[in-house]
């Protein structure tokens, strides 16, 4: 294991120079994310945040559709989809399931599931 030395490392966001702890020969991109983590500048804060969301919802996410692999990869796409503005919305039909995955109007990931209880009545 590399030892960790003291480093200068521009931080991509605002370019103020953070010192970070990394392994020696660490490359510049790498110790440019590691000054993403420290810089207190917005843009760097305001990644990390939103970093911190996107592993809680996919640690959520993973709880709730874990055993089916499938469904978990889709909501898990659509979740990245909207979140990096490829998408406003997307909403997933499954079954009785209608999950819907936007934006709130504080840029916050909105998870619906709407579960429509179907009842068949036959007429004779």
């Amino acid at each position: 294991m590399s030892k960790l030395v003291k480093q200068s490392a521009p931080c991509p966001m605002c370019g103020q120079v953070v010192m970070v702890d990394a392994p020696e020969g660490t490359s510049e991109q790498e110790l440019m994310a590691l000054a993403v983590e420290k810089c207190d500048c917005y843009e760097a804060v305001k990644m990390r945040k939103t970093k911190e969301r996107m592993q809680k919802v996919k640690e959520w996410v993973t709880e709730k559709f874990g055993d089916d692999d499938e469904m978990l990869q889709v909501i898990l796409s659509a979740i990245m989809s909207v979140s990096s503005f490829k998408f406003d919305k997307v909403t997933i039909k499954d079954g009785q399931h209608t999950y819907a995955i936007d934006l709130d109007k504080d840029g916050l990931i909105r998870f619906k599931d709407k579960y429509a209880a179907s009842m068949e009545k036959i007429f004779r």
